[in-house]
């Protein structure tokens, strides 16, 4: 039984802890110390949508700014003056730039981020931005992002004139997007009325991350079905502390299902969308992105048949696309939740997992490189681990028939494992492992397997590495 005085320990612990984490919500909600009236505030800025150029470029450029923000000051250089907008429309040629407005306060009460994404959505409609033009690109900063996404899961439903507008999209740009979450949202929204912190909270207890980001991934996996490659999702994030002290978005808050590694700026969370000038990294970063998916062809959208064939012969005979989808289940002191105010002890950096098939020979030997990694704590004390991967375009064998798959075998499924808090050694038990993939968005391989293997998972990764794999059939 716990005494009167362990409890009271604990309780004072718990009251400065919370102590400790508030004073960067009130940083972040009180700007030079100073509270402003609100109301006088909002009377400043403009909060409406609409084009800042005309609207008869071939491309659109929608800029989605994120919360506590407008359409003006959160894309505008404090020291340069240079605005981003401005800069990229005029990088991108034939291009219009639209600008989404919405009221974001810090502390008075406002639209929810759903509420936000419904009215921006029909704002788009009828301002003719999805028939006015014939690329569409998001450039989205923090909050921006999950507008982003909550719209663009809206247009993905059986609707013709709704798939014909997300076919025009052909990226969106995360630029420090929290898609799990952010701890200092928990923070703001102890002191603020406005329902967007309470929406980006860490996404382990928040339902309505938890939804947008199945819906975001479905969109993405009936991309892959298709074999089509649009619309494209790149993640930036930041590296550097605000003023508040702390990284507000950091690369496990900001990784969704990225086409790209995501691309680390040593930057603060505001200054991530307020490139200094055209030859700022980040900006240059934004501007290839845009050329390089307005090179794609447009999307030639068949009938989505629901089909319970799969196979090597459903995969149709030229390889346009290769996924692999693997889950490991991990129980022991590695499947601990994170704590509030604490760390996980396990964190997967992306860039370095990874799944491999190879065959007799080593000129057969396929990588998939890593687009999603998250790890999910469940209820039975286990944690699952997914990872999600694609062969990148031009790398062997896209293009080839898919029948030169046929014989491989997966020789390593990786998945690397560093804790945040310290380099201990740990140990634990590998109780499942699942593996499929996908070509040209139709399953040709799974593999479902009960391991209860043990584990050691050293500070700088660890490799499940399965020889006896059955092979592709």
């Amino acid at each position: 039984m716990i005494s009167y005085r362990t409890l009271l320990i604990l309780c004072m612990k718990q009251y400065l802890l919370k102590l400790f984490f508030l004073w960067p919500a009130l940083l972040l909600a009180t700007p030079g110390c100073l509270l402003l009236n609100e109301d006088s505030k909002r009377t400043q800025v403009t909060y409406s949508s609409g084009y800042m150029t005309d609207a008869k470029g071939e491309t659109v450029l929608v800029f989605i700014h994120g919360v506590t923000g407008d359409a003006v000051s959160s894309w505008t250089n404090e020291k340069t003056g240079a605005y981003f907008p401005a800069l990229l429309g005029e990088a991108i040629p034939s291009s219009s730039v639209y600008r989404v407005g919405y009221y974001t306060p810090k502390f008075s009460r406002a639209s929810t981020i759903t509420e936000i994404a419904t009215r921006t959505l029909q704002n788009l409609k009828d301002d003719g931005v999805f028939e006015n033009h014939k690329n569409v690109h998001f450039i989205a900063h923090s909050m921006g992002g999950l507008i982003a996404k909550a719209m663009l899961s809206e247009l993905n439903r059986p609707s013709k004139v709704d798939l014909e507008y997300l076919d025009k999209v052909k990226a969106v740009i995360f630029l420090s997007t929290p898609s799990h979450g952010a701890d200092l949202a928990v923070y703001a929204s102890w002191i603020s009325m406005n329902p967007q912190f309470a929406g980006m909270k860490p996404d382990d207890l928040n339902s309505f991350l938890q939804i947008l980001e199945n819906s975001w991934q479905n969109l993405l996996r009936d991309r892959d079905q298709m074999g089509a490659s649009l619309p494209r999702s790149f993640c930036a994030y930041e590296t550097l502390p605000g003023n508040e002290g702390l990284v507000a978005v950091d690369r496990g808050d900001a990784s969704t299902r990225c086409d790209l590694t995501p691309y680390p700026v040593d930057v603060s969370h505001s200054e991530i969308s307020r490139p200094s000038s055209n030859t700022d990294r980040v900006f240059v970063w934004v501007r290839r992105r845009i050329e390089d998916t307005n090179k794609i062809s447009p999307i030639e959208r068949q009938p989505r048949i629901q089909t319970a064939e799969t196979g090597m012969e459903t995969a149709r005979e030229n390889l346009r696309s290769l996924v692999a989808e693997a889950t490991i289940v991990v129980a022991g002191d590695w499947s601990r939740p994170l704590m509030l105010g604490g760390h996980t002890p396990l964190a997967v950096p992306a860039e370095d997992a990874y799944v491999v098939l190879s065959g007799d020979k080593e000129s057969h030997k396929v990588e998939f490189f890593p687009t999603y990694v998250k790890r999910f704590n469940e209820s039975d004390g286990t944690a699952r681990i997914v990872f999600r991967a694609s062969v990148r375009d031009g790398n062997w064998p896209l293009g080839k028939r898919s029948e030169i798959l046929r014989g491989l075998r997966p020789v390593a499924v990786a998945f690397p494992m560093v804790t945040a808090t310290d380099t201990r050694t740990g140990e634990g038990y590998v109780r499942r492992l699942q593996l499929k993939l996908f070509a040209n968005g139709q399953s040709i391989y799974i593999f479902d397997q009960e391991l209860n293997a043990h584990a050691v998972f050293p500070k700088n990764g660890w490799k499940l590495a399965e020889t006896n794999l059955p092979p592709i059939e």
